[in-house]
Formats: structure tokens, C-alpha cells, sequence
């Protein structure tokens, strides 16, 4: 009798485990799909008002934002190394982040722009791979375009908001580990246009 018990407590487990990464598979392929809609929305928006006269600022922040399905967006991050193109949401939530990466604080043109996003493979998957030198966009509303290097790759408590936001960088990306208990985070310089 124990031993069915025991059985059946394990295929339980094994069942639930499948489920919920059928789930999260499942989250990640949705949320791929819509950034990439709303990306498409806002690269349209950013190509027919290229002096940003369309766009709103983004509540008291100075930054421009256009509304795409109830949500604000800044502009649009580039991480070639690992072929990504996402639109980053003004303001975070976990709403928001369910879509797309969001401005945790800052700004690209104060120097202290601090970028957080889900784990999705779509998303901020794979930034954990990201070396020194590897090249990073932001290209705001208005189409000012600011280039970063990698500096340096750490992983933070998950609790330790001093320590994202302390330090001189000009970028940091950030999103949670396999589990949430820590944050991946990427460090990144300024640079200008030709450098390397």
C-alpha cells in the first residue's frame, strides 16, 4: 500500500512539473508574440513622426512614451549577440513585464537607464551569456540612438535594490534566475558611434 502511495506522490509530482513547464513554454512563445505586435506598432509610430510631435511625455519624466494597448513605451533596446529587438515599456509592472522589458529607472539620455525584463528566451533570456564587448541599443522615441558595451556580467540578490542600482553605468539589464531568487544583471558603458 505504501509503495502505491509512493507511486502515485511521484507521478503526481512528475505530472505537475511537465504542466508547469508547459505553461512557461507557453507564456514565453506568448509573450514573444505580442512584443513583437507591439514592436511592429511602435517602430510604425517612430518612422511617421520622427520628430516625436505624436508622442506624450511619460508623467513628469521628461521621457517621450506612446500608449500601445494601455501600456507606455520609450523606445526600443537591441541586444545583437543574442538577435534581440524589443520595445521597452516607460514604467514597471508585472503587468508590463508579461509583454515586454520596462524601465526599472533612469533614463538612456541622464546615463543611468536600468532595464528589467522577464526571463523569457524571447525577452531577457540568455543575457547571463552576454561577455565583455558585446554591443548594446536603446533608440528613444525621437529617435536619438545610444550605444553601450558590456562591461561586466554579476548576479544580485534578489532583494538587493541598492546594490542594481549602485555604481557609475550607464546601462543595466536585468531579470531573474531559473527560480527568482537572484538577478542576473549586465553592466554596460557608453559609447560613442565607431568605437569598440
Amino acid at each position: 500500500m505504501m509503495r502505491r502511495a509512493l507511486l502515485f506522490g511521484g507521478l503526481l509530482l512528475m505530472a505537475t512539473a511537465l504542466g508547469l513547464a508547459a505553461y512557461n513554454m507557453a507564456d514565453g512563445m506568448r509573450a514573444a508574440r505580442e512584443a513583437e505586435r507591439v514592436l511592429l506598432e511602435l517602430s510604425a509610430r517612430m518612422d511617421e513622426s520622427p520628430d516625436g510631435e505624436s508622442f506624450l511625455e511619460l508623467s513628469g519624466s521628461g521621457l517621450l512614451s506612446t500608449e500601445v494597448d494601455g501600456n507606455e513605451y520609450i523606445g526600443v533596446l537591441e541586444i545583437p549577440a543574442l538577435g534581440r529587438r524589443l520595445p521597452v515599456a516607460g514604467e514597471w509592472s508585472y503587468a508590463a513585464l508579461k509583454t515586454a522589458p520596462c524601465r526599472y529607472t533612469g533614463t538612456a539620455s541622464g546615463g543611468d537607464l536600468i532595464v528589467a525584463a522577464h526571463n523569457y528566451p524571447a525577452h531577457f533570456g540568455g543575457v547571463g551569456k552576454l561577455v565583455t564587448g558585446d554591443r548594446v541599443t536603446f533608440t528613444d522615441l525621437s529617435g536619438v540612438r545610444y550605444d553601450y558595451q558590456v562591461v561586466t556580467t554579476e548576479q544580485l540578490s534578489g532583494t538587493d535594490v541598492n546594490k542594481m542600482q549602485s555604481g557609475d553605468w550607464a546601462l543595466t539589464l536585468f531579470t531573474c534566475t531559473i527560480g527568482g531568487k537572484a538577478r542576473v544583471t549586465v553592466r554596460c558603458a557608453r559609447v560613442e558611434d565607431g568605437e569598440s
